[in-house]
């Protein structure tokens, strides 16, 4: 079994790493900047800006071809100097490319089992269509409410599921994982944080004739007071 990074350095290898969910030929269906659960992480992001008064530190793990922070950036949040926006990536070519196309976004190439900040550094921890991609997410999960503050923000590609356990699937490249939602939501109060709402986002899309129907999840958790 190749590793995790092996596998994301393979898929990006001789392509432009910025196309990377931006167009179909990676994985780009409705997967761009118009792809409504992103412009609702946005949207959470512009309400913390508007009505908190400190400086919101922001982290986004695993940030990829960075079409999110592209839509912040281009929202002009970041010109309110209320923002401060950082992130993590594993794979080299994502974090090649974001040191060149967006500098102001605060990089280090890492993984997410070893986020190199103190304890409670950001107030919102956020990553997307990650976590059920893991063969062990708890790891990830600890680090980032370690490094959490007040709110973890979490889009599943694949939505938590009302079982009992977790069921691993490997396809000899990716983890496509359910996860148990409520052994999901017991980690996180266990690590100190309980859930303030729950999204879903569908969107349909027909390809060669079939009728494809995606969910997107997004989970905002807050630290218990």
């Amino acid at each position: 079994m190749k590793s995790y990074l092996e596998n994301w350095s393979a898929l990006v290898n001789e392509k432009d790493p910025s196309d990377f969910l931006r167009t179909d030929a990676l994985w780009g269906e409705n997967q761009g900047p118009d792809n409504s659960s992103r412009q609702y992480w946005v949207s959470f992001l512009s309400s913390l800006v508007e009505f908190k008064e400190n400086i919101q530190m922001v982290l986004e793990v695993g940030f990829g071809s960075c079409v999110d922070f592209e839509i912040v950036e281009k929202s002009g949040l970041l010109n309110t100097g209320k923002l401060i926006y950082s992130g993590v990536e594993v794979t080299g070519a994502f974090y090649n490319m974001a040191k060149k196309l967006f500098p102001k976004m605060l990089i280090k190439l890492t993984d997410g089992e070893t986020l190199d900040y103190p304890d409670k550094h950001f107030d919102v921890v956020y990553t997307r269509h990650t976590l059920e991609h893991q063969e062990n997410y708890r790891a990830i999960l600890k680090e980032m409410m370690r490094v959490c503050k007040s709110y973890m923000v979490i889009t599943f590609f694949i939505p938590l599921k009302d079982v009992l356990f977790d069921t691993n699937v490997y396809d000899g490249m990716w983890f496509h994982n359910t996860m148990s939602k409520q052994m999901f939501l017991d980690l996180c109060y266990t690590g100190g944080f309980v859930v303030e709402r729950i999204e879903n986002f569908k969107t349909e899309i027909v390809a060669d004739e079939i009728l494809k129907v995606y969910t997107d999840q997004v989970v905002i958790l807050k630290r218990k007071s």
